[in-house]
């Protein structure tokens, strides 16, 4: 009987099918324990949110937050000036400071392990926080002549409530006095360019160390939000509040007062 002689071809994709049967399950096995790993890093970078340091809720999970805020601050001064303007159909939207409370609490929350919800959105707990900034006037130069708004005063009313839970409603503020002395060409003449940023930063801080304690604090030292100036200002704040813990978290819910402070 002849012998067949096997084509080399077919012993070539012999090995090649069976080494792809061969590789296949491998190639599915490290798929499969990257993502088991990929899992294990999810789970490892979970947060716990922190526990609420009011008084009632102490065991209140609060893994979500709805968020509002309203802000008040001096605007651009026209003067008798304004009238002119329109009449000349120029534009005089006033200039405005603005702090970005929303962007801030957000980072923070996040870092604590609670997430901000979006408008609308179903939520374990509302935060309203209503601020009005004060500026601070100092006279300078010779004779006292220079007006400049070099000081600036925070005042913030919090409210935290949840289903279940008594409303929580406490006073925050912050505020930069007037320097004795400002070097010549920093004077800021309007009181829109007040030094807010500090004071509305220990205002924030002073707030969030209420509710979830001085633990928060150390978080905000580590804060980066991108922004020199407002890291600057909240890794202050956040100092200051580690170093007088009793100033900065009160223990008896007060109203927000509605007094402007005297200059």
């Amino acid at each position: 009987m002849k012998k067949r002689e096997i084509p080399k071809w077919f012993l070539y994709l012999s090995l090649l099918c069976f080494g792809s049967i061969c590789v296949i399950p491998i190639i599915i096995a490290i798929f499969e324990d990257t993502e088991v790993a990929e899992d294990a890093e999810v789970a490892e970078v979970t947060i716990t949110p922190f526990p609420l340091q009011i008084p009632g809720w102490e065991d209140a999970a609060v893994n979500t937050l709805c968020l509002e805020v309203s802000q008040e601050y001096p605007e651009e001064w026209f003067f008798f000036f304004k009238e002119t303007l329109v009449k000349l159909g120029m534009d005089i939207t006033p200039k405005q400071y603005s702090f970005p409370y929303d962007t801030v609490i957000g980072d923070i929350m996040q870092s604590i392990g609670v997430q901000v919800a979006e408008k609308g959105a179903q939520c374990n707990a509302r935060l309203a926080i209503k601020v009005e900034g004060h500026a601070k006037a100092g006279t300078y130069g010779k004779l006292s002549k220079d007006v400049c708004y070099t000081g600036s005063y925070v005042s913030m009313g919090v409210v935290l409530s949840s289903e279940n839970r008594e409303t929580y409603k406490a006073h925050s503020s912050g505020q930069v006095n007037q320097p004795d002395f400002i070097f010549s060409g920093d004077c800021p003449d309007q009181a829109y360019k007040a030094p807010f940023t500090e004071s509305s930063a220990e205002a924030i801080t002073n707030a969030l160390v209420g509710i979830w304690g001085p633990d928060i604090a150390k978080v905000i030292r580590k804060y980066r939000p991108g922004s020199g100036d407002i890291e600057k200002a909240m890794v202050g704040a956040a100092k200051e509040a580690l170093s007088n813990p009793v100033d900065h978290a009160p223990t008896e819910p007060m109203e927000a007062p509605t007094t402007q402070p005297a200059k």
